[in-house]
């Protein structure tokens, strides 16, 4: 009886994860996730050009675990969406997905390289 149980466990989680995927209209890949840190007015950057430029936000690399995330996001700039709720950016690849407060299924698949996971939005 266990056994069955896991069984449809583990069937019902993955055909609610392909009824998701086959419902995305787009995939990129994530090259980095970040946290963020609120600074104090009048805090100040270097770019790597050597100019100073004033900062609201600082965006400090993380890591999460490997899995299948739904998340809400919305587009903060070329290739930078943050995660609704959380203190999460995502950074992507070739993504022009204007979306603001929309779905999406974040998948981590590696906690580094050149991409660690895909972004998939929903139709």
């Amino acid at each position: 009886m266990k056994k069955c149980t896991v069984i449809l466990l583990f069937a019902s989680i993955a055909s609610c994860l392909w009824a998701q995927y086959g419902n995305t209209s787009s995939s990129y890949d994530v090259e980095a996730l970040y946290s963020f840190q609120d600074v104090s007015n009048g805090t100040i950057a270097i770019t790597n050009l050597g100019q100073t430029v004033e900062i609201k936000k600082l965006l400090v690399p993380m890591r999460i675990n490997v899995g299948t995330y739904s998340v809400q996001i919305k587009r903060v700039d070329s290739n930078l969406y943050e995660v609704i709720g959380k203190q999460i950016y995502i950074k992507t690849k070739y993504c022009y997905e204007y979306t603001y407060g929309n779905d999406a299924i974040l998948e981590i698949t590696s906690s580094y390289g050149y991409t660690i996971g895909k972004l998939y939005f929903k139709k």
